[in-house]
């Protein structure tokens, strides 16, 4: 990892050395500005001095070694940080965005008066339309689908769903089964193809999918009409739905809309930068609420830094790298997005240090394509799979399933390509590591404390792929493998004598009993190995963390 980060810091220059010569300071005030104004003052004074209101113009007025500060007014900005067509600076001269710890929000009120009723509990607007998810008391809740509606014997059409049309077939019958015939108000029909029908993207397995229609004006099924499902006519208290341009609501038994906090969500990402962007900086920023992702990078941006940049409660990632893209994130909480991380770059690179990725929806920490990866002095809470690794280098690792963690059975590390691990702690996890067969697996120096959990690899021989030196465990850990099931058990401290003997394993063996309890509480335990686990400054961080109540 020194050596990445000293051929960084050799490319790019380091933050504390850039030249001031000719260098701008522009800001904006989403309070006091105007776009009026020159934006090269913080105070409005005589003569067109003043902030600006936009971001937009101010990183279009920017140049390399110029700053764009974001002055910290106490409210949100509602605005999205558009790199989109920006050069960015030169190396040693980037360009930065200076948020000062303000906050960028994809959402905007509903106030009650701009409801109208529609019928029964149900009320509606086309004034300002919510995607993926309102934002109800502070609280996200997700848009309920025509899909998410349906009945066995029902089809719905769904627009959300890359317009496929999907059918719950009825009680004992398959959907090929059924000879399904849609219509169209110019007098079109079709008998679709049973053998076009494939299962839906869905925990319902009786769910089916058929692509490739426009919405049909009628369908029927076995000869009998069925109408289309629609959402907005099944909204349970507290669920809502969008159709077109309109937006409906049904709110919680009992409440009204003046005793509720709404908001849409209308911005799909915080900070966004696509292209040939080079040499940018941002730093001391959160974004909230936006329906896709804090941090969007795609394209060929290259030197893209990132510190102290937050995100919650985003409708997709936290922070997410793709395409060809080259960037360092230092210093980062992400919480309650759908991947907190998710660098899904098949060229350039990431370099993710000093983060907490916790409570995320599927993935802490989510690594696809062929680039390569590091991270470093991470802490993974309460994910459903805390990290999804390849080609990924990871060192000093806080991995935890807390006792009172939402998730019931965690999965530590889903690996595959080449990876390596380095102090790594974990606690509270069901499953430790799940080894893909094109995986090669090197863990060192770790503690991995649960109790009882599993080890799997998906390997005839897992010591072809496995190497693991001075790795603790907990008694009942597992080491489950082969390539088809049924899967060859032991537990993972009988493998290790096993592994020795063939050069796959060193040093290696049993944990304290009471490690984990203790960390899955927030507390450090008292007796901790000196030479495996995560550091001590990773613990403390993370005790903090859990006592601020987050």
């Amino acid at each position: 990892m020194k050596v990445w980060l000293t051929l960084w810091l050799m490319l790019t220059g380091s933050p504390g050395l850039w030249p001031p010569l000719l260098a701008k300071d522009i800001y904006v005030d989403n309070i006091n500005g105007k776009d009026a104004y020159n934006g090269f003052s913080q105070e409005v004074a005589p003569g067109g001095a003043g902030p600006l209101a936009s971001i937009d113009k101010a990183l279009r007025l920017a140049g390399p070694g110029d700053t764009v500060h974001l002055v910290p007014t106490g409210q949100p900005y509602r605005q999205t940080a558009d790199f989109y067509g920006v050069k960015g600076g030169q190396p040693g001269k980037p360009l930065v965005l200076d948020g000062h710890g303000a906050t960028l929000t994809g959402a905007e009120e509903c106030s009650p008066e701009g409801w109208k009723q529609w019928r029964d509990d149900v009320v509606m607007r086309d004034d300002l339309i919510s995607h993926v998810f309102l934002l109800v008391n502070d609280r996200m809740v997700f848009a309920t689908r025509n899909v998410d509606c349906l009945k066995p014997g029902e089809v719905c059409f769904s627009p959300e769903e890359l317009n496929r049309l999907h059918f719950w077939p009825p009680p004992g019958k398959k959907a090929e089964d059924c000879v399904v015939e849609a219509g169209w108000s110019d007098g079109r029909s079709v008998k679709l193809d049973g053998k076009g029908w494939k299962r839906a993207s869905s925990s319902n397995p009786a769910l089916m999918r058929y692509e490739g229609l426009q919405e049909p004006a009628w369908v029927k099924v076995d000869g009998v009409s069925v109408s289309l499902v629609r959402a907005k006519e099944r909204l349970s208290p507290g669920q809502w739905c969008s159709e077109g341009n309109t937006m409906y609501y049904r709110p919680p038994a009992g409440q009204s809309l003046s005793t509720l906090k709404i908001a849409a969500i209308v911005r799909q990402n915080g900070v966004q930068m696509a292209g040939e962007t080079a040499h940018v900086v941002v730093r001391n920023l959160n974004v909230r609420h936006v329906y896709n992702d804090g941090y969007n990078i795609h394209g060929h941006v290259t030197r893209a830094e990132f510190y102290n940049c937050h995100a919650f409660q985003c409708g997709d990632e936290g922070f997410s790298a793709h395409d060809a893209c080259e960037t360092l994130l230092d210093g980062a909480i992400y919480e309650y997005c759908d991947n907190g991380i998710a660098n899904v770059n098949q060229q350039g690179f990431s370099i993710t240090r000093n983060v907490i990725l916790s409570n995320s929806r599927c993935v802490g920490f989510l690594i696809q394509g062929q680039a390569r990866h590091e991270l470093t002095g991470a802490i993974l809470i309460n994910n459903p799979t805390q990290i999804v690794a390849v080609n990924t280098r990871g060192e000093d690792l806080l991995i935890v399933n807390t006792a009172d963690s939402p998730v019931r059975n965690s999965s530590a590390v889903r690996c595959s390509g080449e990876s390596s691990f380095v102090r790594m702690t974990t606690a509270g996890n069901s499953s430790l590591f799940f080894v893909a067969p094109d995986s090669r697996l090197t863990l060192n120096d770790s503690l991995l404390t649960e109790s009882q959990a599993v080890f799997h690899c998906r390997l005839e021989e897992p010591l072809t792929a496995l190497k693991m030196k001075n790795v603790r465990v907990g008694e009942g850990v597992m080491m489950e493998w082969s390539s088809t099931y049924p899967w060859k058990k032991m537990t993972l401290k009988d493998w290790f004598k096993e592994a020795e003997k063939k050069g796959a394993a060193e040093n290696c063996g049993l944990v304290e009993k009471d490690l984990a309890g203790c960390l899955m509480q927030g507390i450090i335990p008292e007796k901790l190995p000196a030479d495996a686990g995560c550091s001590t400054q990773l613990l403390e961080k993370y005790v903090r963390y859990r006592q601020s109540g987050r």
